[in-house]
């Protein structure tokens, strides 16, 4: 929940600053505007925001029906973003809570982490390819192939199906879908 996801979350992302962040000398970075939302993304009370998660998502039946739900083409991670992208185009406002009202076991849809990061970066990098502008989506594929990189280190057997998921499979839907309008 927070802003919506940039090219600098997945910079972030794939240098592992989320852990560097939380560190005691890691805080005073964690101050900084684009990073900050890294470390806590939970608003100080009722707050307008452009993303919320789908793990514990409540919406009204008539915005969902007027944006035409989820997008089929996720599987999973990035289908809450272009729903809020789509809701967001729409007019629909987005508030997010600071009370907790809902938990999530983080992971319990992937075997392990590697494969949740491997998913996650697949759905992630589906929704820059439908929504980014060339830049952001230039500066985020960079990200995404640094992360590959870590992920081939991780598991060399691996290499060639990380490669398509991450790199090759959004970078082929980019090209071939027609491209919203982008801001």
């Amino acid at each position: 929940m927070g802003p919506d996801l940039r090219w600098v979350h997945l910079v972030g992302r794939a240098l592992g600053l989320k852990r560097l962040l939380r560190t005691s000398g890691g805080r005073a970075l964690a101050r900084i505007g684009g990073v900050k939302d890294q470390v806590n993304r939970v608003p100080a009370g009722v707050a307008e925001v452009e993303t919320l998660a789908a793990t514990a998502l409540l919406i009204r039946r008539s915005a969902f029906d007027d944006v035409g739900g989820f997008d089929e083409r996720y599987f999973l991670y990035g289908e809450d973003l272009d729903l809020c992208r789509r809701l967001r185009r729409r007019s629909w406002k987005l508030l997010g809570l600071e009370a907790p009202w809902a938990t999530h076991d983080d992971g319990s849809t992937s075997a392990d982490d590697f494969e949740r990061e491997l998913s996650w970066w697949n759905g992630t990098m589906g929704y820059a390819a439908s929504w980014w502008t060339t830049r952001g989506w230039v500066l985020g594929l960079g990200a995404a192939t640094a992360m590959s990189v870590r992920l081939c280190v991780r598991r060399p057997s691996q290499c060639e199906r990380i490669i398509r998921q991450i790199l090759v499979g959004p970078s082929r839907a980019r090209s071939q879908r027609r491209q919203p309008n982008l801001n």
